[in-house]
């Protein structure tokens, strides 16, 4: 009798062994598929989420707040070309790789106009510009940060700058929703299409400002 039990005993602990492994399998690979299926869906969530920002030059632009109705003139935009809001934390402006942190100082930099405020256009609405940093750009729009809505009044102004346009660079920084963030530093004209990617933004001492100087 003794013999034909002990089979039959070690035979239920294999099988109660393998239930057991067979249940912490399935447990780990239903934890491995939730986290797989949890990281896919978030980065399917953030690739729809993703900003691109790009600057570049326009004569004309739509009526907005900056420049008003249909403006003719030289206008520098920076747009966001991507599928989801761009918060810009960083926007600086070069001219020959010096920072330029002003209309005024780049009016000055480029066309030798006066520093001080109004320069080459004194007292009239020709020179517009708005700030880029800390602006939170819907997909789809663009910012005219300088421009002229009225060139004849600095005619001169106008045909230099944009006869030495590839003398601009700038280096700006934005993050989407999500706080994955982007850092450019790039020539006018050469977009870039594969930015860094950088865990926080820069800060700086030469960002772009729109006050009036003193």
């Amino acid at each position: 009798m003794a013999n034909t039990k002990l089979p039959s005993l070690l035979d239920r602990h294999w099988a109660e062994s393998a239930l057991a492994i067979g249940a912490v399998l399935i447990a780990a690979v239903s934890l491995w598929v939730g986290y797989d299926t949890m990281h896919t869906d978030r980065m399917l969530l953030e690739s729809s989420s993703w900003p691109y920002l790009e600057v570049y030059e326009t004569d004309v632009m739509p009526p907005d707040q900056t420049f008003g109705a249909n403006s003719e003139g030289l206008k520098l935009v920076v747009a966001n070309q991507g599928i989801a809001p761009a918060k810009i934390e960083l926007f600086e402006v070069f001219w020959k790789g010096q920072p330029q942190r002003s209309p005024w100082q780049l009016l000055a930099s480029c066309c030798s106009a006066p520093a001080e405020a109004g320069g080459a256009v004194p007292n009239d609405t020709s020179l517009h510009f708005s700030s880029a940093s800390g602006v939170v750009l819907p997909a789809g729009q663009r910012i005219a940060f300088f421009g002229f809505g009225q060139p004849q009044s600095a005619a001169q102004a106008v045909k230099t700058l944009r006869a030495h346009l590839g003398e601009l660079s700038f280096r700006y920084c934005y993050c989407s929703v999500f706080n994955q963030c982007w850092l450019v530093a790039s020539p006018f004209g050469h977009p870039v299409f594969n930015p860094q990617q950088v865990s926080v933004c820069p800060r700086s001492g030469s960002s772009w400002e729109t006050s009036t100087p003193t």
